[in-house]
């Protein structure tokens, strides 16, 4: 009776190891498949115009600085950036999906009106 146990005992332990094989072949599978979906999105993110800070309209103004002190001159280039008292900005956003293969990355576009005064 105790020898029929051990060996059940034996092949419910046989059974389990052998079950687990494919288990961890299937997350190293799952763990390949996600770091390569995150080299495909980094991928296309950098094909693409990749980050951008939008800036309101200003005016540059280049003008030279003279300094006199004790006879000496001395000239410098200066720029004056004017920015608008009021700025509107009106912004479209939108969003696409770019696919490579079975992976996808979620791209945005958008239209940017500005008026400043």
């Amino acid at each position: 009776m105790k020898q029929k146990l051990e060996t059940k005992l034996v092949i419910i332990i046989g059974l389990i190891v052998l079950l687990l094989v494919p288990i961890f072949m299937i997350q190293n599978l799952i763990d390949e498949r996600a770091e390569l979906q995150q080299q495909v999105q980094a991928d296309i993110a950098k094909s693409s115009s990749g980050e951008q800070q939008v800036i309101g309209p200003f005016i540059q103004v280049q003008f030279i600085e003279t300094h006199t002190l004790e006879g000496n001159t001395t000239e410098q280039l200066r720029t004056l950036l004017l920015l608008p008292e009021t700025l509107t900005i009106n912004s479209e956003l939108s969003s696409f999906e770019k696919y490579r293969g079975i992976y996808k990355a979620l791209l945005y576009r958008s239209v940017n009106h500005f008026a400043g005064q």
